[in-house]
Parts: C-alpha cells; sequence; structure tokens
C-alpha cells in the first residue's frame, strides 16, 4: 500500500497568522478543499475564531436548489456575521461570485423571549411576512406550524427547531424539538427571528418580482414557466434560486465583500487561474442552460460577481501561499498498521518531534490512547511541542513538516475513507405501523361491512356526546361512521388493482360471504405453511449465552454509537441465538443502516463459543468487502475468517473446505460456491444471508437441510415478496431499523427521458464538489458506447469500467482506482448493485431503468447517499411512452425516497406483481376480493389457532358521560397526527403508557382542553373496565351510571362488586344479571365512576 502525505494549507495559514488581528478570508479551489482546510484549521491553537462559509454545492443556473443542511450553515453565518475580532472565514472560489442577498436582509430580526408578552395572532401575522410557510407539523427550515396555545417555528440558521409556548398573551416558555418525534430537546430562554427564507414572499416583494421579472423577460410567456407562476402563488420550487434578483429593488445582490471587511485575502498560487476557468465555467453553464424556453434565465452579472471585482479585492488584499509541491512524499507499507508502527518507531528515535494521530471516530482516539504510551488526547494542538497527541477532527490533510519536525497523519484521510460528518446517535423513532395511518380517499376493509373509501374524520354528536369517528364511504354514497375504539377493525386495501376494486354495500351480504368462502382456502394454506417449517419447529440448536465481558469487548472497537432501533434488533438476535428453537429472522432497513454490525455482533457471540458462522453472499465484490469489513472489525480478536468465491483457485477452496471442516475457520464468508456438498455443517451455528433477495428458495433451502437446527439470519433492504409472506403469517420473526445515521439525507430522485445536458450537469455537479458517479449502463455492448457519450460531452473526466465478464484481477483494479478517487465516473452494470461501499460517490445515473424490478431499483439507488453529503439518482429513460407497471415501478421509487423506505419498497413491489408469484394465483384472487391487510391478518390467526396460540379478543369497552371526549382541531389541527393520537391511546395498556402520551400532547400543543383530558380519562377508564369485564359505561338523564358487564365476569370481580355494595360506600343497584347502577348525587359522574374503579381496584 502507498500512503501519501501532502501540503498542509492549514497549517500554512496557522504559521503566517500568528501574533497578526485581522479579519481574514482563506480562499479554496472548491467544496471539498474548504471543508479540510476549515477542520484542519479547528486543530490548532490560535487566537483566531475558524468559520466556514460553505459552498451551495450546486452548479451556476442549476435546476436543482442547494440541500437544507447547506442553508442552515450558510443562513446561520450569514445572518449573526462576525460578532468578534480576528475571525478567519474559510470559503470557495465559487462562493466569491455568487452573489447573495442585500445585507439589509440579513439584519431583519425580530427578539423573542420567554416571559414577554406578544399577541399570539400578531405573531403568526409576523411569520406570515417574513416568509415563514404554515404547515402541520414543523420538519424543514422556514416552517411553522400552530397547534393550541404552541407556536412551533424553524429559523434557517438554528440547528433545531423552536417550540414557543404561550399562556394568555405571554411567552411562557420556549423549547428546542426535535424533527423527528416532534417532542422538546431543551429549554431556551430567547432566539432572534429572521427572515425565513432565502427570498421575501410577503405581498409587496411578490408583487416586486413579477414585476422585475416581467419586464426582464418580456419575449417569454410567463405561462409556461413553472418557476415563475409557483413563486407568484407564494411557493418555491427546486431551482428558483435562477430568479433570486428579482425579489430585490432594482435587482441588485451583494457580493461577499459588500457583507463583510477582510484585512487580508488568503490565496494560493492556483487560485488566480481558477478563478478565471470558474469564470468561463459559468458562461458555459448558462449557454448548456439557456435552451429550456420555459425557464428563461438571467445574464450571469445578475447571479454572480465578475472576475475583475474578484481580482481588484485580490490585488489590494491578496497574499499569496504556496502549494510547496516539493513537502510531498509517498510512503510504502505492506498494511496502515505497519505504516502507524513505522511513525511511532521515528517518534521514538527523535526523527519526529510532534506527532499528530488525527481521525474521525472517538473510538479510534481511545484505541490509539489504550495502546500508545504517553500519547495524550487534546481539543487543540501545539506543534511546537513534543508529544504524540490524538485529536478527534473529521477531516484533514496528512502532511509532514520537516524544518519543525512534525508529523500530521489522519487516519482516514490517508486511507481514502474519508468521513462524512456523522456518527450513530439514538434518535425517538416511530414504529412501521404509526406511518401507516390512513389518507383520504385510501381504499380501506372493515372487518365486518367490506372495503369503502376513507374519507377522513368526523365529529359526531349523540345525545350530549361527542367524539370523532372514522368516516368511510360505500356503495351508493353509504356512510359508515366507525367510533375511534374499533379502530383495528379498519385496514388499508392493498392491491395491485385498485382502479378497478369494487366498492361494498352496506346493505348487502355480499361482503361476509365473500369472506367466509375466502377462510376456507386460507385455514388450507395455514396447514401448507406450517408444515414447511414443521422440521425446523421440531428441531434443536445450540443455545448461546452472551455474558457482558465478550460483548464490552467488541462493543468498545464499533466507531458509532448504536442507534436505538438496533439495539433492539440485537436484543432480538441475542435472545434468539439463546434459545434451542433455532432463530429464522430477517432484519430489514436501508444501506448504510447497520444491518452488517447486527451480524457481525451475532457471529461474535456463536464463535465465542466455539460454533462456525458461514455468510453467504450473492457476489464476488460484496465477498471482498465483507471478508475486508470483517478481518478489519476482528483484527482485535482470535478469530479465523477467510472466504470462497469463483474467484478461488481450486487449490485454494480444497484447503478452505478442509480447513473449515476441521473447524480451523470460525467465519467463511463466500457466494454460491458455499453451496458445496463437501462442507461439513455440522459445527455450523448460525448462518447469516446477506442480500437475502438474491437467492432463491432451493439455495437458501440447502444449507436448512444440511443443519436443521441451524440459527439463520436474513439481511435485506427490500425483502422479497416470499419473505414478506413468511414474515407477515408469523413464520419468520422480524426486526426492521428504520433509523438513519445522524446528517443522513434522503437521495433526490428524479426520472427523466434520455437528454445529454441532464447527464452533462449531474455528473459535472458531482465532480465539482469532488465527488464521483456510477453510470449504470447494464447492457455490456453498449459499453463503447457510453464511454463515448460521457467523453464527448465531458473530456476532462477519468472514466473507469466494471462488468461481470472482466476477469478479477481487471475487476478488482477497476474497483480499486474508483474507490481511491482516481476514477470519476465508473460506467458499470448491476455488479456494484449488493453492498458496495464508497462513500465518495453521490450521484447514480441508471440507463434503460424501465428495464429493472422495483427492488434491484432501490438497492441501485442505495450505492449512493451514504455520507452527509446530499445525493441524486437519476432513473432515465428512452421514452415517456412505458408499460403500466413500468411506470407504477418507476413513480414508486420517486414518491419512496426517504430514508427508510426499503420496507415499504417492498410492499409496493409487492401491490404491482400481485401476490399470485408467492401465494399462487388461487390466493391471489382472494387478495383481490378483501385486499392485502386484511388477508393476511386472516391467515395469520389461522396459522396462530393452528399453533395453539390463544387469541384473546379485547373488550370493545364504549364509555359515554353525556360530554365531549376527543381531540379538538384547534388543538392539533392534523387530521392525521390526530389519528395517529387515537390509535397510540387506543393501545396504550398502563397508566405510564398514557401519561407519556398526554405529556407529549402537552408538549406539542400546549394546555389540554377539556375534551382531549376527557378523552384521556376515558383511555384510563377503558383499561381499567377491560381488567373487570364491564363493556359499556353509559350516564344516563337519571343521575345513574349504567354499567353493563361482559357473560363472563370472574368471581374476584363479581365478589369485589358484592362487597362495596355491602359496604355503601357507593350506592348501587344490581338492576340484572350484567348490569347494576352507580347512583351520581352531587359529586361529578367522572368522579363517581372514578372512585367506584378504586374500590374495585
Amino acid at each position: 500500500m502507498i500512503f501519501k502525505t501532502n501540503t498542509s494549507k492549514a497549517y500554512q495559514i496557522i504559521n503566517f497568522f500568528k501574533n497578526k488581528n485581522h479579519n481574514s478570508l482563506i480562499i479554496c479551489n472548491d467544496s471539498y478543499d474548504s471543508n479540510l482546510v476549515f477542520h484542519e484549521l479547528m486543530c490548532y491553537e490560535s487566537n483566531y475564531s475558524i468559520h466556514l462559509l460553505p459552498d451551495n454545492e450546486i452548479l451556476p443556473f442549476d435546476n436543482f436548489s442547494p440541500n437544507e443542511s447547506i442553508t442552515k450553515q450558510r443562513l446561520n453565518f450569514l445572518a449573526n456575521g462576525l460578532t468578534k475580532k480576528n475571525n478567519i472565514v474559510v470559503t470557495s472560489i465559487s462562493n466569491l461570485f455568487q452573489l447573495i442577498q442585500p445585507v439589509y436582509f440579513y439584519k431583519n430580526f425580530l427578539p423573542i423571549a420567554s416571559g414577554r408578552k406578544y399577541d399570539f395572532q400578531e405573531l403568526i401575522k409576523n411569520l406570515n411576512d417574513l416568509g415563514y410557510q404554515r404547515v402541520e407539523n414543523v420538519d424543514s427550515i422556514n416552517e411553522f406550524s400552530v397547534r393550541g396555545g404552541i407556536i412551533d417555528v424553524f429559523p434557517g440558521y438554528r440547528k433545531n427547531p423552536l417550540r414557543i409556548d404561550f399562556f394568555d398573551d405571554e411567552i411562557e416558555e420556549i423549547r428546542e424539538f426535535d424533527t423527528e418525534s416532534q417532542l422538546s430537546i431543551k429549554k431556551i430562554e430567547s432566539f432572534s427571528l429572521s427572515n425565513g427564507l432565502n427570498v421575501p414572499l410577503d405581498t409587496k416583494s411578490i408583487e416586486l418580482f413579477k414585476i422585475q421579472w416581467r419586464d426582464y423577460f418580456k419575449k417569454y410567456d410567463e405561462r409556461d414557466c413553472k418557476i415563475f407562476n409557483s413563486i407568484i402563488n407564494g411557493k418555491l420550487i427546486e431551482g428558483y434560486e435562477v430568479y433570486l434578483p428579482f425579489f430585490f429593488k432594482n435587482k441588485k445582490l451583494s457580493n461577499i465583500f459588500d457583507i463583510f471587511k477582510f484585512g487580508h485575502l488568503v490565496y494560493f498560487d492556483e487560485s488566480l487561474d481558477r478563478i478565471s476557468k470558474y469564470e468561463n465555467h459559468i458562461l458555459e453553464r448558462r449557454q448548456d442552460e439557456s435552451l429550456d424556453i420555459c425557464r428563461p434565465l438571467p445574464q450571469a452579472d445578475l447571479l454572480f460577481a465578475k472576475k475583475e471585482t474578484i481580482l481588484e479585492n485580490i490585488q489590494k488584499k491578496g497574499i499569496m501561499l504556496s502549494d510547496d509541491r516539493d513537502n510531498q512524499y509517498d510512503y510504502q507499507f505492506s498494511s496502515y498498521d505497519e505504516f502507524e508502527d513505522y511513525l511511532i518507531n521515528e517518534f521514538n528515535d527523535n526523527k519526529i518531534k510532534c506527532l499528530v494521530l488525527a481521525s474521525a471516530y472517538e473510538s479510534q482516539i481511545n484505541l490509539w490512547k489504550e495502546n500508545i504510551n504517553d500519547a495524550e488526547i487534546l481539543n487543540k494542538i501545539n506543534p511546537t511541542e513534543r508529544g504524540i497527541y490524538l485529536i478527534h477532527v473529521k477531516n484533514g490533510q496528512s502532511f509532514f513538516d520537516k524544518d519543525r519536525s512534525l508529523f500530521f497523519m489522519h487516519k482516514e484521510n490517508i486511507l481514502y475513507e474519508q468521513f462524512h460528518g456523522y456518527e450513530r446517535q439514538n434518535k425517538s423513532t416511530l414504529s412501521i405501523v404509526s406511518e401507516l395511518n390512513f389518507n383520504e380517499d385510501d381504499l380501506v376493509a372493515h372487518d365486518q361491512y367490506g372495503v369503502g373509501v376513507y374519507k377522513g374524520l368526523n365529529l359526531m354528536s349523540i345525545s350530549t356526546h361527542t367524539e370523532e369517528c372514522l368516516t368511510v364511504e360505500y356503495l351508493n354514497k353509504e356512510i359508515l361512521y366507525i367510533p375511534i375504539r374499533q379502530h383495528h377493525k379498519l385496514k388499508k386495501y392493498l392491491s395491485h388493482q385498485n382502479d378497478n376494486t369494487k366498492l361494498d354495500s352496506l346493505s348487502s351480504n355480499r361482503w361476509s360471504t365473500k369472506r367466509s368462502k375466502i377462510k376456507t382456502d386460507v385455514d388450507e394454506l395455514a396447514v401448507r405453511l406450517l408444515d414447511i417449517e414443521s422440521k425446523r419447529s421440531i428441531a434443536n440448536s445450540f443455545s448461546f449465552k452472551p455474558d457482558q465481558e465478550f460483548d464490552s469487548n467488541f462493543h468498545n472497537t464499533f466507531p458509532y454509537e448504536l442507534t436505538s432501533d438496533q439495539i433492539r434488533c440485537l436484543e432480538d438476535v441475542y435472545k434468539d441465538l439463546s434459545l434451542i428453537k433455532p432463530m429464522n429472522r430477517v432484519i430489514c432497513g436501508d444501506t448504510g443502516f447497520g444491518k452488517t454490525e447486527i451480524a457481525m455482533r451475532a457471529a461474535n457471540l456463536v464463535t465465542y463459543n466455539n460454533k462456525q458462522v458461514i455468510l453467504l453472499c450473492p457476489s464476488t465484490i460484496l465477498t471482498n468487502q465483507h471478508f475486508q469489513s470483517f478481518q478489519n472489525r476482528f483484527k482485535s480478536f482470535p478469530i479465523n475468517i477467510e472466504k470462497l468465491s469463483r474467484q478461488s483457485s481450486l487449490k485454494n477452496k480444497t484447503t478452505t473446505i478442509a480447513n473449515f471442516n476441521n473447524k480451523k475457520i470460525d467465519i467463511l464468508i463466500g457466494t454460491h460456491a458455499l453451496l458445496n456438498a463437501n462442507i461439513n455443517f455440522d459445527e455450523l451455528g448460525l448462518l447469516i444471508i446477506d442480500e437475502e433477495h438474491r437467492f432463491g428458495t432451493k439455495q437458501k433451502e440447502f444449507i436448512k437441510s444440511k443443519q436443521y437446527g441451524t440459527h439463520i439470519l436474513y439481511l435485506s433492504a427490500t425483502p422479497i415478496p416470499k419473505t414478506l409472506n413468511n414474515i407477515f403469517s408469523g413464520l419468520k420473526d422480524f426486526s426492521y431499523l428504520y433509523t438513519p445515521p445522524n446528517e443522513r439525507i434522503s437521495t433526490k430522485t428524479f426520472c427523466y427521458q434520455d437528454d445529454n445536458q441532464i447527464l452533462k450537469s449531474a455528473i459535472q455537479r458531482e465532480v465539482k464538489r469532488n465527488g464521483q458517479v456510477f453510470f449504470v449502463q447494464n447492457d455490456i455492448d453498449r459499453f463503447d458506447e457510453s464511454f463515448s457519450l460521457i467523453n464527448s460531452i465531458l473530456p476532462d473526466i477519468s472514466i473507469g469500467f466494471a462488468h461481470g465478464k472482466m476477469n478479477k484481477n481487471k475487476i478488482n483494479a477497476e474497483m480499486e482506482k474508483f474507490t481511491n478517487g482516481i476514477t470519476q465516473v465508473l460506467v458499470c452494470t448491476t455488479i456494484i448493485e449488493m453492498g458496495l461501499d464508497i462513500q465518495n460517490a453521490n450521484t447514480i445515473i441508471v440507463m434503460n431503468s424501465q428495464k429493472f424490478g422495483l427492488s434491484q431499483l432501490h438497492q441501485l439507488r442505495g450505492r449512493v447517499g451514504r455520507s452527509s453529503k446530499q445525493a441524486y439518482c437519476y432513473f432515465m429513460i428512452p421514452d415517456l411512452k412505458l408499460k403500466k407497471t413500468q411506470k407504477l415501478r418507476l413513480d414508486a421509487l420517486v414518491k419512496f425516497s426517504d430514508l427508510g423506505s426499503g420496507y415499504f419498497v417492498a410492499q409496493e413491489d409487492l401491490e404491482i406483481r400481485g401476490a399470485g408469484e408467492f401465494l399462487g394465483d388461487k390466493q391471489s384472487g382472494h387478495i383481490e376480493q378483501i385486499g392485502l391487510s386484511m388477508y393476511l391478518s386472516m391467515l395469520k390467526r389461522a396459522i396462530d389457532q393452528l399453533q395453539g396460540n390463544v387469541i384473546n379478543e379485547p373488550i370493545d369497552v364504549e364509555i359515554n358521560f353525556n360530554d365531549a371526549s376527543y381531540i379538538t382541531e384547534t388543538f392539533m389541527p392534523s387530521m392525521t397526527d390526530r389519528l395517529k393520537y387515537y390509535r397510540l391511546l387506543n393501545n396504550a395498556s398502563n397508566d405510564s403508557e398514557i401519561l407519556r402520551i398526554k405529556n407529549e400532547l402537552i408538549d406539542q400543543c400546549g394546555k389540554l382542553p377539556v375534551e382531549v383530558a376527557n378523552l384521556i380519562e376515558d383511555t384510563i377508564f377503558s383499561i381499567q373496565c377491560r381488567n373487570n369485564s364491564i363493556k359499556k359505561v353509559f350516564y344516563s338523564k337519571e343521575n345513574f351510571i349504567n354499567l353493563i358487564f361482559t357473560d363472563n365476569v370472574d368471581d374476584e370481580t363479581y365478589n369485589k362488586i358484592m362487597k362495596i355494595v355491602s359496604n355503601k360506600a357507593i350506592e348501587i343497584q344490581i338492576t340484572s344479571k350484567n348490569k347494576i347502577n352507580l347512583l351520581v348525587t352531587k359529586n361529578n359522574p367522572r368522579i363517581v365512576f372514578s372512585n367506584f374503579l378504586n374500590e374495585l381496584s
């Protein structure tokens, strides 16, 4: 391996600015360069405040807007300015050109503080005037929402949104809150409210925009311009920034030199040449993008500073530092560890005075601290002092300064394993079920009444009692109102023929007849499914018992914090492995969500107990990657790991199999080559099947048949339909990783007709930020055509190739060049689909995407977006006229582009393809009649009954105190949120769960109105009623609370009631076998009933 060191710009800057007192601007080449310099500057002791003005990471005249996280960083810097002396601001050349809003735009602050009186409605008006968008729930910058006595707002310059809690006309409290859980994090005393957007969207500003736009683009029809029409309606869409000048008087914007005054402008010897090239790039981009008559473009000088202005400022205040090419060194060692040992020996021999070891991961810092004598962990370093110093920093340039005998080594940088700004953090998350709320006009199926159309929540009053009901419309506009407590009877109707679905009628028995016929076939299917798993169900497995020492040692070598659902998933796996029943668990989670770490920990437990592990992979590339990952992860442990694939020689295969059979190998990783009759599986404790969807049933059953007692762990981002069926039926256990790594961003997904300009912009955008591109062309015969196309539109781009027909040495060489950043675009087949992890590749272009399956396209999209950078995925098609299923697949991918959507993509695939592929045509026909959710519910019930599982139907408790008991719309305007909380309350099983829900409601919406307080109390009553066999509570006009019990009241409850009657603590009338009346005199009926339940308990 060759380890390269380069000149450090940051180190030169720190040395140059010693004992100087100025505000200085550092001009870097591009986004990557500025980030590198910024993070490295943060390592050194200095009297300067270090700031980063990040690059927008879009192209001039782009169709896209910057990523929200970048916008937040820019707004934070521009809004807060340089409030102290001695600042160093790091930025890129593109930021020198990019014109920004006038100075006054960032100075429009509105102070907000706790304890201050403020008119509630006035603040809402101010938020509208400042350009904030009113939404139901705030989850993005520049949004606000109103619920009860609370206003949520997300100023663009803050990390977290803010919750303003009012009491009358006084701000009682201000809290930061988390966008995912919508729950408060911490209190703050005050903040300043600035413009919510990059542009003002008040009435006057929109009017000014219209006048100036129309005057400038007189020859264009505004009706054709989507961005124009969106803006005049008060909405901003992707790419609106090209019209930024028209929002301001005289179309005048500012440059960075207008907003900030700098004493020095530091540039490097290549900067002037790059400035000239960037101006040419701006003009070229305008020419490329000006062909679209529906998006007329202003002249470049309205959006970008002139080169002469920049050079004039550099001439006045510029200081040039040199990139010292003579200070670059190459070191060749067989491994990184050998290189690290060399550096430590050089220090011990006094050839290095100051050795700085830096890493993006705290776990690596702690590992160095344990293993290197006298190493010291520091937050800032002083390179003049002798010692070995350890520092935690995201990125930095590895370099050697011979004059000062300083060696700065950043591990991830020198290994080209770029850290992109995230470590795993525990975050509050919602379950899959909570995401499956009904939307208005969804098809739904009711247990008793059949298929209808969901029409939302409606307020119903019966006598003096008011509550919200689920509303479903049936054939001939028949309406069914369903009490919230019976929400479980309503399920989404999932079918790939939704467009042709016939609604049922409330006045017909068609649904019940249909359902009873289907039940007979479902019962038969349940018997067949159980028979398939019967041999494994009676087999015994080795029971693996985890202990604290084994787990903590392995845990400490993991560089991240486990997410909350990783912890839960790991607990599930450990519990399965501790049982003698064979594990049969599927872990579903998008790429990069931590499935492999769960598999590694499971493998660690198994090998700790002297059993063997096989990891089955669908490709040689993935085998090699897993082999490398497992070796790195287990390098501190006495575990022997080997691999087997089609690239292994016959001699190597024979030796590896022999060593595995003789228990000389603990973990064997391989492709289909592992499905070998010569392998002895007797000591196999765990089989891990990665990318489970890539294997056929025969392949997976091969090892099962060899050893029925083997624990099996399946890993997949998109489970195949048959696996989904086994999960839904309860034949496979299921764990879902839905928490993304912190700062991970959803991939922007597009479907376009073939267009060279789109391809050119996509590649340019990625390369501009020092990134890389996957160009997927699955027809190997068209590789030369793809190369010629890319080379013709971007002749300076370096291009590589990878496909399955290349020999292994050629593939390895091409992949190594791409991994090390030498190749900028990789033209490849779906060979990259499975498990490949290159964090610097954040754009993927898939040609002829209509020919791929839905899950396959989702897997390909998962090759990008594995860092904190905005990723882009382009599904290209030759013609907009597609078959129906092709269009449905591509539409689904654009729809499900959020993080963690793999499970929903799999469900969508199931709907599009129909269920016949895994249940048979007969069962598929049944699904078309009653919907997938209802069908699987019936199948699960049938299997539970066959397995002897007791099915207890919950008592449907009806409570009516002749008052209002519901979540008011003013308290929580979002119908989706109300339905979510109704469900949470209905599913609550104890008082502590209800208290948690109550606190969440108060946190999000403020003081509980009486209607919501009644609902929460009714929920508490319902739980107690179920425990005491009470099914109905009704307050009558005769001042009695009528209680009706179920037919199976137990003796204990009966005796308690008799005791209350005899004690006369509460006046009770026994009216019939299952009915009693509680007399209400002076007290509120709710208090009387509460006292009765307390006595009963």
